[in-house]
């Protein structure tokens, strides 16, 4: 297989093979799709929700959002740490009640903010585009998902949503890929992975023998995967 090479700050050089994984090819039967910084900026999510914030404190004159968003903060930084000191197992998060509460901060506040940044220019397109293929949606997410999708209006794309938390394994830990080839019955060539991170999303995948594209990485916008997706189905013809 060729390979094209980039050098990035003339000291990283990032190996791209030239023939990228298709979801024009017959063994594609699923495509998961990676949620926060994929189907949305988190960029932009994270101004709306500091926006937010600064709303919430001007309108009750009090700073109990401030200390809202920093429990929020605090929660996500455990998972963090956990997700490179534990290779993404989560038993050491505290118990149900530290759950539920961070599950509704999440919620509250992430679920309007991720509302009103919206999706990436392009997703809901390949979206469309894979659903009449027939090839089976998934997303899969470190976090609670299910609002996030319905907040950005995608959640009907999804036959199913996988929450690492809840299994209590993010990536780069496999088990949310496994859960996949478990459950549907399916060959991990079988299954393709959109995501932002490779350091997360691609080696999650890569441990469970999936394929993975990766934003930045293997195409530069949702845009340009969709044209080379659409030029590769008209050249199988």
């Amino acid at each position: 297989m060729s390979h094209e090479y980039i050098l990035i700050r003339a000291t990283t050089v990032i190996d791209i093979p030239r023939a990228q994984p298709t979801f024009s090819r017959r063994t594609i039967e699923i495509v998961s799709w990676d949620v926060d910084g994929t189907l949305y900026s988190t960029r932009k999510m994270k101004f709306h929700l500091l926006t937010q914030a600064v709303v919430k404190v001007l309108q009750t004159r009090s700073f109990q959002a401030i200390r809202e968003l920093r429990a929020l903060h605090r929660s996500t930084l455990a998972v963090e740490a956990l997700r490179w000191s534990k290779g993404g197992c989560l038993e050491e998060l505290p118990g149900d009640r530290w759950t539920l509460e961070t599950g509704k901060l999440q919620r509250d506040w992430l679920g309007p903010a991720v509302e009103a940044t919206g999706t990436r220019t392009g997703v809901r397109e390949l979206l469309t585009f894979l659903h009449r293929l027939g090839i089976v949606q998934v997303a899969v997410s470190d976090y609670r998902a299910d609002y996030k999708l319905a907040a950005l209006g995608l959640l009907n794309f999804f036959e199913s949503t996988y929450c690492g938390q809840e299994l209590g394994r993010v990536k780069p830990h496999p088990a949310l890929f496994q859960a996949i080839l478990r459950d549907f019955q399916i060959l991990p060539e079988s299954l393709l992975h959109i995501g932002d991170r490779a350091e997360t999303d691609g080696a999650a995948a890569e441990a469970a023998k999936c394929s993975s594209l990766i934003l930045g990485r293997d195409f530069a916008s949702f845009p340009s995967l969709l044209s080379r997706e659409i030029q590769a189905l008209s050249g199988s013809d």
